[in-house]
């Protein structure tokens, strides 16, 4: 099968991680898969040397190359609102729209999730009623707010890099870490004003806070660049905190990725994490994210049994199954049925 992603960013953004690692894996199956980007592109995740990138100048001329070789390929897929309107134009002009597909990653026009206003969230929420096959990371988007879709194909991750620990391993002191993130929506702040209460009432941990750097409480600072040493650093810690506020029920990947290499999670309700392998606190609630962290250290032994848990519901997010699952979708919805 020959498929295309017209993409107008490419570099280090989630949904160009998800395109790439889903393009690496079906050209290991004899599929042929080509990008096209602009002149800008940086290529940030690893890419297989089977794609074909097609680097433009403008815009402009990805949109020209689609639409003159619209035909030749059997699946066009789009990532992000622009090229789900690039792909509606084309199939206009080639009167056909059985072949084309938009994968939405998040539901990109909530207020919160993009600093971006007005103009910018009417043209996402429209992109979300455009005539092409609609699929969506997580069940919550198949009947989120202006979006509905069908089929859900959850982002992968590499186990074979995310790889676990010795789910019984603890640190002494406890190192707890979260991802820094300045949009407040993320929850880092709440992470930070929890080990402020841990500090005021004498508890003593070990915090590390990766990426955007906040200067509110003692920590350690690191930026653990690229997918390896990502991993070692959640493989590093005891406890992972991801507090985001808005689209529970979505997958983010500071839950998966701390899942996968057997550190305790602590969120708001990202899938996969319930009270069987996670635990789970209210929305900016910094002194239940205290308590949780309390809790582990505590009871170890109960933190032990969700890793495990954690580790089996991990499984369904390696490539190799997102891949052929969206491939059957694909075939699926080419078939007609």
């Amino acid at each position: 099968m020959k498929i295309v992603f017209p993409l107008f960013i490419f570099g280090k953004y989630g949904g160009v991680r998800v395109v790439t690692n889903i393009a690496n894996t079906w050209v290991k199956t004899g599929n042929e898969v080509d990008i096209l980007t602009k002149g800008d592109a940086e290529i940030y995740f690893p890419l297989s040397n089977k794609i074909n990138i097609k680097i433009f100048k403008r815009k402009r001329e990805i949109v020209k190359y689609l639409i003159h070789r619209f035909d030749s390929y059997d699946a066009i897929i789009g990532v992000y609102p622009l090229s789900a309107y690039l792909i509606f134009m084309a199939s206009i002009l080639k009167a056909n729209f059985t072949k084309n597909f938009y994968y939405i990653q998040a539901y990109e026009a909530e207020a919160e999730f993009d600093n971006r206003r007005g103009l910018w969230l009417e043209f996402v929420k429209v992109s979300y009623k455009l005539p092409l096959h609609r699929i969506v990371n997580s069940e919550l988007y198949t009947n989120y707010k202006s979006l509905r879709a069908r089929d859900v194909v959850y982002p992968g991750l590499d186990l074979k890099l995310y790889y676990p620990k010795d789910v019984a391993q603890f640190n002494k002191v406890l190192k707890v870490g979260c991802i820094g993130r300045k949009e407040k929506w993320k929850g880092s702040q709440d992470v930070c004003n929890a080990v402020k209460i841990l500090e005021e009432r004498g508890y003593n941990i070990d915090f590390y806070i990766a990426f955007n750097d906040f200067d509110t409480v003692e920590h350690h600072f690191v930026k653990p660049d690229g997918d390896s040493k990502l991993s070692s650093f959640y493989r590093e810690m005891d406890v992972v905190v991801a507090p985001g506020h808005i689209q529970l029920g979505a997958v983010h990947y500071p839950v998966i990725e701390a899942m996968a290499v057997g550190s305790t999670v602590i969120t708001t309700g990202y899938i996969p994490a319930d009270e069987t392998n996670a635990y789970i606190v209210g929305v900016e609630k910094p002194e239940e994210i205290a308590e949780a962290i309390i809790e582990i250290d505590k009871d170890r032994a109960t933190a032990i049994g969700k890793r495990k848990k954690a580790l089996m519901d991990i499984q369904q997010f390696a490539w190799e199954n997102v891949s052929d699952k969206f491939m059957k979708i694909i075939k699926r919805e080419l078939s007609g049925k």
